[in-house]
């Protein structure tokens, strides 16, 4: 898929920039883009291998996927925010574009396969 390239270089885009207008606070921008790197990469990872051998199983990639990353993303946020002291608009900025950048890409992934479906017909 070309399109998770493309992201990844997204990603990195937004990685860079954001050192670059804050550098002191590299290492919170590294981890608030990280977390959903891993997240949304596994789970597209898990949804492109189930989709090609059973349909079902990744509409249940994305269901529990979704109520994963929001069990995940909340506490999260709230435990770092609260335990890590630092700039948190930076750290949230950067976090909200990986979220972004990243549920754009599965709703580009998700969005090709009914496309492909309508040329075969």
């Amino acid at each position: 898929m070309k399109q998770i390239s493309y992201f990844i270089y997204l990603e990195l885009i937004i990685l860079i920039a954001g050192s670059l207008l804050s550098y002191q606070n590299k290492i919170e921008i590294f981890l608030s883009s990280l977390i959903p790197f891993l997240i949304y990469g596994i789970e597209s990872y898990l949804y492109l291998n189930f989709k090609k051998t059973n349909p079902l199983q990744s509409t249940r990639i994305l269901i529990f996927g979704f109520i994963f990353k929001m069990a995940f993303f909340g506490p999260f946020l709230l435990g770092f925010i609260y335990f890590y002291a630092f700039n948190t608009r930076i750290f949230v900025f950067s976090f909200l574009c990986s979220i972004i950048l990243f549920h754009t890409l599965e709703a580009m992934i998700i969005g090709s396969f009914f496309k492909l479906k309508d040329n075969k017909v």
